[in-house]
Parts: C-alpha cells; structure tokens; sequence
C-alpha cells in the first residue's frame, strides 16, 4: 500500500498497516509460567472428590486370591449376625399368651397325647396333655409367643392327628396336615 497516493484508506486498512509495522515486544520474564499456573487444575475439595470417587466407573478385577477372603469374612459375619439374632437378650422378656389345646375323646381311647409343633421343635418332651375326664378330651395349656404357630396332636407317640377344632392348616409337604395357631400377645386365635 502507498501512503503517499490520493485515494483514501479504510479503517480496516489502516488497522492492518498499523499491526504490521508495529514492532515487535519481548515477552516479560515468568510470564509463562504465571499463565499455566493459572490454568493448572485446582485441587477439589473433599466432598467433591468424594462424590467423583463414588460416581466414577471402576474396573474390577477378579481372582480368587482375592474372593476366597472376602467370601470367608462374610460368611463370619453372617453367621455372628444370624446366631446373635437367635441369642436371647439378657432381661428382655418377649410377651406370651396362654393356649389351650383340646383334643376330644370321649371313649379314653388313646393312652397318651402330646401336642408337638414349631413352638417346641416338634418334641413332645413337656408338651404332653392331660386327660379331663369330665371334658371327655385331652387338655394343655402352655404359653406360646406372639405369632402364628404350627402343631399336630401326637397320639400314643405314633399316630399325628391335626386338631379338628382349627379352622386353618397346611400340608408339611410331607402327607401330613398341620393345624395353625395364631397368638397375638394378649390370647389365641383358632381361625
């Protein structure tokens, strides 16, 4: 461009002329340095890297050197869970009712009968019922806590009858039928 000629300049023309006969600067010293250390990632704070650590994906690598352990440990837990479930807790009572079996039989044909279920691991041992000659039936009166309970009368420590008097059973999966008790905590309930 000749700035000597007549015809006139644009804006824009002078502008490039002026860059281009501009001279040229030094940069000052430690000015790179200031600008990428502006621009270095700052570091996050806790929660921030918490949340980045819990959200980003992860590749897992799997040996049984290192899942035998793991597996063992649990399996300790669980069981110290489930036998402290079982344990009963020092001077915690839990609420029980009273519940009378009958079982009728006017003619006194059976010798004995005991009344086994889930509330006594199915052992006659203390569950055995007396005979009530005026009733003509057999009678136990036991506390049984809160819960559905399921029984059969044991007849001369053979012969498992379910109580006629229940309105609800269930098969045991094994031919026989269970009579089902239902205790709430203040009394019985033969549904």
């Amino acid at each position: 461009m000749n700035l000597d000629s007549k015809t006139p300049i644009s804006v824009e023309e002078k502008i490039r002329e002026g860059i281009r006969t501009m001279p040229e600067r030094s940069v000052p010293q430690g000015f790179t340095a200031r600008v990428m250390a502006e621009l270095a990632p700052k570091r996050p704070s806790p929660m921030t890297r918490l949340r980045l650590w819990l959200t980003e994906p992860r590749s897992v690598t799997i040996t049984p050197a290192r899942v035998i352990p793991v597996l063992a440990v649990a399996m300790v837990v669980l069981m110290i869970g489930l036998w402290s479930m079982d344990a009963p807790t020092p001077g915690v009572t839990h609420p029980s009712s009273v519940v009378r079996f009958v079982l009728n039989d006017a003619d006194h044909a059976a010798q004995s009968v005991a009344v086994i279920g889930s509330f006594n691991d199915w052992h006659p041992k203390d569950s055995t019922m007396r005979y009530d000659p005026e009733a003509g039936a057999w009678v136990l009166e036991t506390r049984l806590p809160p819960g559905d309970h399921e029984y059969v009368f044991l007849v001369d420590g053979r012969q498992l009858v379910a109580d006629p008097r229940a309105q609800v059973s269930r098969d045991d999966g094994f031919g026989n039928t269970n009579s089902i008790v239902f205790v709430d905590g203040d009394h019985e309930q033969m549904l």
